[in-house]
């Protein structure tokens, strides 16, 4: 014991040294050599990894939506298996008997390693700004911080995006001819060759600028569309006329790729990686399109052309390119000039069922409510409806799987309330009713009508609904049900496992099934 106290305040020492000269650490800055304990309590580091990716979840036996995602860890460490990529499991548990329980969960359950633990007064949680578990992170070879939140095992993002760098390799490799030029020179060249300027802006601190240099940008398909249309640059953003072209071309955030007029005037912009050649080519064969180029439109549009054809299609232009806040502003301004018959028209409908423009508390979704017989008249019921049932769904998740943090009954109750005065059609309703019964019996944890109602809605869920929905709730019962609802959690998973139209849950309920029964 006496060891282990020594051991714990060294650590506690190297936490203090880490905390005191750091900064919150993002995307894109160096992982520092941070100190951790195994279960043997021995002193280990991030450093032991060096030269490999390291894919960090930080969890807590305690929590059920930590606990859910292990079958899908456990698949992702087979799926990559002798690949350059480490599994790092790091507890974040503070509770005075948490390496214990830790430890029994890790033998119950066959955890691999490696599997460390944060001591109480760790710096891992403040330089990552960890609020919520749990939490994913990825490092490169090098230690830096790839995606500071990275998504989970049971996203099928994570799987696709590890096999883009790990296995990407594979691919044919190429080079963009980036010359050493000015911008000025640049556009010279480029209008001495009747042809585009394409500019890379980069920051030395982004790391998914890094990661497309290694990857998308050296695929030779890439390689050979850009070197054959455009004259290419690259330019730091923080030195040299870096910052002279982001006040120009309102650069927010990297990296940021731009076709640019030989004039100077920008063409087409677009923010942040892509996870494949053909879709990065995608973006920029876009650009090369009028009714399509985000930059074009935009001059046309400060230029004073409002036309009702040329404002769709820009803000169309910019939702393609991810930028849901400015096309939310234009749209904004556009419909305060528009009657009502026209808001509710057809044309403008593809702004309503975007997502990101469109959700419970948002402004359109009010209008929508606010106007749905004239929708129902303009676009059509179905639609319509559709709609409402996907933003109050949607809205209703993330309380019942835990997304949605300090949710109350009263939330619900709202929610509820605004359903009934949405009108919607009775079997909608009831469709909807289902789940706000699921968020009430999830924030009252009564495992007892939990585990009634996935009895009654998990056999008619779709495959993504049992995926995303089942085991969270699932993992409520089975860690904190009686005898008996883990026995009707077990029949219940047997059962939509004779089901033919389920294939990415499959999986996930075989390895579910071995951890209710060890339990």
């Amino acid at each position: 014991m006496k060891l282990k106290l020594i051991l714990m305040t060294l650590l506690l020492v190297a936490v203090v040294v880490v905390r005191a000269q750091s900064k919150i650490l993002k995307t894109g800055d160096k992982c520092p050599d941070l100190v951790f304990i195994d279960r043997d309590y021995n002193l280990v580091s991030l450093e032991e990894f060096r030269g490999q990716y390291v894919y960090i979840n930080v969890w807590a036996e305690s929590e059920s939506r930590c606990m859910a995602e292990i079958p899908y860890l456990k698949k992702l460490r087979e799926t990559f298996k002798g690949k350059d990529v480490v599994f790092l499991s790091i507890c974040n548990d503070k509770r005075a008997d948490a390496h214990e329980l830790w430890t029994n969960v890790i033998t119950q359950n066959k955890l691999e390693e490696p599997q460390w633990m944060i001591s109480a007064a760790d710096g891992f949680i403040d330089l990552l700004k960890v609020t919520s578990i749990p939490r994913y992170i990825l490092l490169g070879p090098d230690m830096t911080i790839i995606d500071d939140n990275m998504t989970g095992p049971s996203d099928k993002a994570t799987e696709k995006r590890l096999h883009e760098i790990l296995v990407r390799p594979m691919v044919k490799v190429s080079e963009i001819n980036f010359l050493d030029l000015s911008l000025k020179e640049a556009l010279d060249k480029a209008a001495a060759e009747n042809k585009l300027v394409f500019l890379d802006a980069y920051t030395d601190w982004c790391g998914p600028c890094k990661l497309m240099n290694q990857t998308v940008l050296r695929e030779e398909k890439v390689c050979d569309y850009v070197n054959k249309n455009f004259v290419s640059i690259k330019m730091n953003a923080e030195k040299g006329e870096g910052p002279e072209a982001v006040r120009k071309y309102m650069i927010s955030a990297y990296p940021t790729y731009m076709l640019i007029e030989p004039d100077g005037s920008l063409r087409h912009k677009f923010t942040g990686g892509t996870k494949t050649g053909e879709e990065f080519v995608g973006k920029l064969s876009e650009g090369m399109l009028d009714d399509v180029a985000v930059g074009l439109l935009e001059s046309k549009y400060k230029a004073g052309n409002c036309s009702k054809d040329l404002v769709l299609k820009y803000i169309n232009a910019l939702m393609n390119v991810g930028n849901f806040i400015k096309a939310n502003e234009v749209a904004s301004t556009w419909f305060g000039s528009l009657p009502d018959n026209e808001k509710t028209g057809k044309d403008y409908w593809f702004i309503y069922e975007s997502p990101a423009l469109t959700f419970d508390g948002s402004d359109n979704f009010k209008y929508i409510l606010d106007h749905k017989k004239q929708f129902y008249k303009n676009v059509g019921n179905e639609s319509v409806d559709k709609k409402i049932i996907d933003v109050f769904g949607k809205s209703l998740e993330n309380i019942y799987i835990g997304r949605k943090k300090n949710a109350t009954i009263n939330d619900v109750k709202l929610i509820r309330q605004a359903i009934i005065d949405s009108d919607l059609p009775d079997e909608k309703y009831k469709y909807l009713e289902a789940y706000v019964t699921l968020a009430n019996v999830s924030l009252e944890k009564d495992y007892e009508k939990i585990i009634t109602l996935l009895e009654n809605l998990a056999p008619v869920w779709s495959d993504a609904e049992v995926n995303q929905r089942f085991f969270s709730l699932g993992m409520a019962v089975a860690t904190k049900g009686t005898k008996d609802q883990r026995q009707r959690l077990i029949t219940l998973c047997d059962k939509l496992l004779e089901r033919d139209d389920l294939s990415r849950a499959v999986n996930a309920l075989k390895s579910f099934l071995p951890y209710i029964k060890s339990m």
